[in-house]
């Protein structure tokens, strides 16, 4: 035999000296690799996905709920006709209603609006702070 290897029909390159080891053809190998590779980052970048959405809505679910103790708090100010504490109470209100609406908006919450299995909690969810934040008087 000649010291140059034979190629199977596996893909494998088989040297012709008796004992050698055989040694992955590498264009199949690194295809291989490539794909592994491909998937690992496509589930990473829909991990992080994921948890974009779920630390955004936590944070935001944070806000329409002191938004909502802003409401109580701003009915009891008019209550006691107390209009400098009422206009501050309205004034957290906004603020608290266009945080949420700023966290629930983007391309991320875009895309889990269009999902068939997540996207009625995202459609709702960006439905309310975007009402509440049109609802709410300018900061």
């Amino acid at each position: 035999m000649s010291g140059k290897a034979n190629r199977t029909v596996a893909g494998l390159d088989q040297p012709s000296e008796a004992g050698s080891a055989r040694v992955p053809n590498e264009p199949a190998g690194n295809r291989r690799l490539l794909s592994k590779l491909g998937w690992l980052l496509l589930a990473g970048v829909l991990l992080a996905g994921l948890a974009w959405l779920l630390i955004t809505g936590l944070l935001a679910k944070r806000q329409l709920d002191a938004a909502q103790h802003d409401v109580s708090r701003l009915r009891a100010s008019v209550d006691a006709a107390d209009i400098s504490d009422a206009t501050r109470q309205a004034q957290l209100l906004a603020g608290h209603a266009h945080q949420a609406h700023r966290l629930t908006t983007g391309p991320s919450w875009w895309l889990a609006a269009q999902l068939p299995w997540l996207g009625r909690p995202a459609v709702a969810a960006r439905g309310d702070a975007n009402q509440l934040d049109q609802l709410s008087p300018a900061c």
